[in-house]
C-alpha cells in the first residue's frame, strides 16, 4: 500500500471540529509507514484550524501528509511545518471551470 486517502469532516473529525486526540495518534501511526492525503470541501483554513493545529506529527511525518481542498488548489504537499506549493489553476475559456485547468 502506497497511499490511504481520507473525507475530512465526518470522518476524520466531526464536521467543522478540531481532530479528535485519538485521531492524531492514529494519523501519526499511519503517517510512520504510509503516504496519507486530506480531501476536503473547505478552504485551507480548514485545514488549518481542524487538522494541522491538531496534529502533533513530526516533520518526518509531515512530509507524508498531503492535503487536497477544495477545486481552487490541486495539491498540497506539506514541507516541514510550511506549506508546498500549491498547483493554481492555469486561465481558461470563459465559463470553464478551475478544476478543468490545472497544470
Amino acid at each position: 500500500m502506497r497511499l490511504i486517502a481520507f473525507d475530512l469532516d465526518d470522518t476524520l473529525a466531526p464536521s467543522k471540529s478540531p481532530l479528535p486526540a485519538r485521531m492524531d495518534v492514529a494519523l501519526r501511526s499511519l503517517l510512520d509507514h504510509v503516504e496519507v492525503c486530506i480531501i476536503s470541501g473547505g478552504q485551507m483554513g480548514q485545514f488549518r484550524t481542524q487538522v494541522l493545529d491538531n496534529l502533533h506529527a513530526t516533520d518526518e511525518e509531515l512530509s507524508r501528509l498531503h492535503l487536497m481542498p477544495t477545486c481552487r488548489y490541486a495539491l498540497l504537499p506539506l514541507r516541514g511545518r510550511g506549506l508546498g506549493r500549491a498547483l493554481r489553476p492555469r486561465p481558461g475559456p470563459r465559463g470553464s471551470r478551475p478544476c478543468d485547468r490545472f497544470a
